[in-house]
């Protein structure tokens, strides 16, 4: 029976070792009541209350588009449907430093056409509790600025990849080489890395094809010395 007790006791505390340290719930939330996940599992409480008070800040906000939205199509005497307005959250990317979250936002609140699919990523940063701050991860010139002056390297490695994607639409070619003024960036583990999507207005989002860069593709370009490395460790497949 003593054997048996401390077999048990074994395998518990090997249960609680193994126990994740950082884990967000759910992974994957779809539809008009799609929530953002929670932060469950963190070694630091104040940054786990700081990240879930930020998620609960981006479900509000989320609300309130909803209903603004749904009040547009009631003055516009259009009945909503389920998809006037609906979210994709899905869990992108986790680890002791980063959490990341691929959102879509499908909404059609009047007007000549719907807005489906539209990428508003989020990545946190696990160390201070808050948005990262993408202009302090890459070294100067190589994100889009507000001036739009000069190609940034980032925006024509783009658009050097870009130009390898097979069945590209037609124009698209020429919109993308035309200029990207900002992109939406993500972390990715499926995808292997740095997901880039140019932030186009409406009439060109169908040319804002999604391309992913591996750690070593955008190595030479970051300042912050451990982001590859946590690329590294972290994401499964070479960028395409």
């Amino acid at each position: 029976m003593r054997f048996a007790a401390a077999v048990f006791l074994l395998i518990s505390c090997t249960a609680v070792a193994a126990a994740p340290t950082v884990q967000l719930t759910p992974m994957h939330s779809h539809g008009a009541d799609a929530k953002y996940p929670r932060l469950v599992a963190f070694p630091d409480q104040a940054i786990q209350r700081k990240v879930n008070a930020l998620l609960t800040s981006k479900d509000a906000a989320d609300a309130s588009q909803r209903s603004d939205c749904l009040s547009s199509l009631k003055e516009a005497h259009i009945k909503p449907t389920a998809d006037s307005y609906s979210l994709d959250i899905r869990v992108s990317y986790m680890s002791s430093r980063f959490a990341s979250l691929d959102v879509r936002e499908t909404y059609y609140c009047g007007g000549p056409y719907p807005n489906d699919g539209v990428p508003d990523p989020l990545t946190i940063d696990l160390r201070s509790g808050s948005e990262v701050d993408w202009k302090k991860i890459f070294k100067p010139g190589v994100l889009p600025d507000e001036s739009g002056s000069g190609t940034a390297k980032l925006v024509s490695m783009y658009q050097t990849r870009y130009a390898r994607q097979p069945k590209l639409i037609d124009g698209c070619k020429d919109a993308v080489d035309g200029g990207i003024d900002s992109v939406l960036l993500r972390l990715d583990a499926a995808k292997g890395g740095l997901v880039v999507t140019p932030d186009f207005p409406h009439a060109a989002q169908a040319c804002a094809v999604e391309i992913a860069f591996s750690p070593s593709d955008i190595a030479p370009f970051i300042a912050d010395k451990a982001f590859p490395a946590d690329l590294q460790q972290n994401a499964h497949k070479g960028g395409k």
